[in-house]
Order: C-alpha cells, then sequence, then structure tokens
C-alpha cells in the first residue's frame, strides 16, 4: 500500500495549516490544490472532493500521469534516474508501484504542504528547449517499454494503466 495524500500548495508568506480543519478553512484563500490549474491530471485522481469530505481511508484508480506524492516504506523501488530534473520523476515512480501491485489509498486526515519556489533550471530548460521536452519523451517511451518487459505492463489508449494486461 502506497499512502497518497493530497498535496495544497500554500502562500509562501503564511504558516502552512497544523490540521485538516485549518487547512479546509483556508481553501481557496491562500490554500489551493497542487498545480491543479497547471497540471490537473497530475493529482486528479487523489479526489481532493472527496477527501474533503472523507471519514475513512478510500483507495484510488491510478491514471495516466498520476504523480501523487506518497508515504511509502522505504523498500519500495526508488525512482527511476533517467527522470532527474524536471519532468516524468513522480509519474514514473507511482507507475511502477502500480506495475508492481502496490494500491494508492488516500488517508482522510492526512495531507502533505508544497510551498512554492522559484522555478528550476530544469523546469525552465523544459519550458524553453524542444529537445529536451523531445528527449524527455524517449525516456518516457523506454521507461513504458522496459515495464511492460518487466511486469507485463501496457499502458491503454492514454487513459489508464493495465496491469497484467486485463482489460
Amino acid at each position: 500500500m502506497a499512502a497518497c495524500q493530497p498535496t495544497p500548495t500554500i502562500n509562501y508568506r503564511v504558516s502552512p495549516p497544523r490540521d485538516k480543519a485549518a487547512l479546509l478553512a483556508r481553501l481557496r484563500s491562500d490554500v489551493a490544490p497542487f498545480r491543479a490549474r497547471e497540471w490537473p491530471r497530475g493529482h486528479r485522481a487523489t479526489n481532493y472532493s472527496r477527501w474533503i469530505t472523507a471519514t475513512e481511508p478510500y483507495e484510488v484508480e491510478w491514471q495516466a500521469d498520476y504523480e501523487p506524492y506518497l508515504v511509502v516504506h522505504r523498500s519500495v523501488p526508488r525512482y527511476d534516474t533517467r527522470f532527474s530534473g524536471f519532468g516524468w520523476n513522480k509519474v514514473s515512480h507511482s507507475v511502477e508501484l502500480y506495475a508492481r501491485g502496490y494500491r494508492a489509498v488516500v488517508l482522510p486526515g492526512a495531507f502533505i504542504v508544497h510551498a512554492p519556489h522559484a522555478p528550476s533550471a530544469d523546469i525552465t530548460a523544459f519550458r524553453a528547449r524542444p529537445d529536451y521536452r523531445v528527449c524527455l519523451s524517449i525516456l518516457k517511451q523506454e521507461f513504458m517499454s522496459d515495464l511492460k518487459k518487466k511486469y507485463n505492463v501496457t499502458l491503454d489508449n492514454n487513459e489508464e494503466y493495465n496491469p497484467q494486461g486485463k482489460t
């Protein structure tokens, strides 16, 4: 199991909320779901709307490009070093965990806070350089091919991951 936690972004000038009630009181003022506008696919599966009212843990369905912040045991596979810098590091890690049979579960009272920061040199390169994006695309294809060989996992219609070739 991987604990998959909502990750709100806070205004860097204020202190982070200490519990869920404090976080919910600040929603839409100085707290918002992480990159909800820029990259909704990255955290959509966590289902913030459900988490807001959840009182019991719930399992999430893995989706393409899902990049949750996870709390896992140190024995899980490490991040794939092909994805250092910006682009697909969390996605590739969550895909590999899914391929290995891990379930993503959201804990109702837990969250991780993301504090905004200046853009890294890698995200700047990703945005500015077509060759960076091409290289990242090649690495994604290579990674998914490697997963297919290692775990018999395929990407079906770029919508959801399909373990063991099941439909």
